[in-house]
């Protein structure tokens, strides 16, 4: 009884096309699905490499850019050195008319923002220190020895010499409540280069434990006349006071000029 031979389709061949000969691979089913497998895989591999390449691209826009001063806005601070250097510099630029501010002077370029923000930080603090300092001293002023010489900040000098008993004349105003009296020789040195108003100057006297009083007579008055430069004053002050041993002159030249100058025995 013979096989049958198996149908494969019209004209009694495979569906896929002719037999492979013997020894041959077999042809494999399913080649389209393989195509579209891979396919994908490549669009896959494709959409990573986009991805890859778009974060890459953030992360150079993250870098750190340089300023307008031409220094990076880095995280990198500067060496200690570089910041004293900055810190003077700042300081030296601070006026009555401007703040510190280290993002205009070039010995700060090489500081990071948060150091530039400390070393400001730092002088203002000083700044206020040194205020707070000077408005608890109170009063500027100095004191000196009768007969000392007292030279100002633009070289002119003032000295006052020690009180000297004396009794006012019939036309004298002031100091008539006081038992005694007393003048001082006073003498006022232009050593600038611009004339001096003293008009304004004045002159108090403390004497035990109350103030004296100004005594009003020809010879005993503040300069009224200007001051050329290279020029000296002399003038008289008298005043009436409690005890002529015991006494404090100070003398205010002109208004607002100079510093009060305190004088004692």
């Amino acid at each position: 009884m013979s096989t049958p031979t198996p149908r494969h389709g019209p004209g009694n061949q495979p569906a896929d096309g002719p037999p492979a000969p013997f020894g041959a691979p077999k042809r494999q089913r399913g080649g389209a699905r393989g195509l579209l497998i891979g396919a994908g895989a490549a669009v896959g591999v494709l959409t990573l490499a986009i991805a890859g390449l778009a974060l890459l691209g953030q992360g150079e826009d993250n870098a750190p850019k340089k300023t307008t001063s031409g220094t990076a806005s880095s995280p990198l601070k500067a060496t200690d050195a570089q910041v004293a250097a900055c810190e003077a510099a700042a300081r030296a630029s601070v006026s009555e008319d401007a703040e510190p501010d280290a993002s205009t002077i070039p010995e700060c370029e090489a500081l990071n923002s948060d150091q530039r923000q400390a070393v400001v930080a730092k002088i203002a603090q000083d700044l206020f220190a040194q205020s707070t300092a000077d408005t608890d001293s109170g009063d500027s002023s100095k004191v000196y020895k009768f007969g000392q010489t007292v030279t100002f900040e633009d070289g002119s000098t003032l000295v006052a010499g020690p009180p000297v008993k004396f009794t006012p004349d019939q036309y004298a105003a002031g100091g008539e409540k006081f038992k005694y009296h007393v003048k001082f020789k006073v003498t006022f040195t232009n050593k600038t280069s611009e004339v001096f108003d003293p008009t304004l100057t004045t002159g108090s006297v403390t004497s035990g434990e109350r103030e004296g009083d100004s005594v009003y007579q020809d010879g005993l008055d503040a300069p009224d006349n200007k001051i050329l430069p290279g020029k000296r004053i002399t003038w008289w002050m008298g005043y009436g006071v409690d005890n002529p041993n015991d006494v404090q002159l100070t003398v205010s030249m002109g208004f607002l000029d100079y510093e009060d100058a305190i004088f004692t025995a």
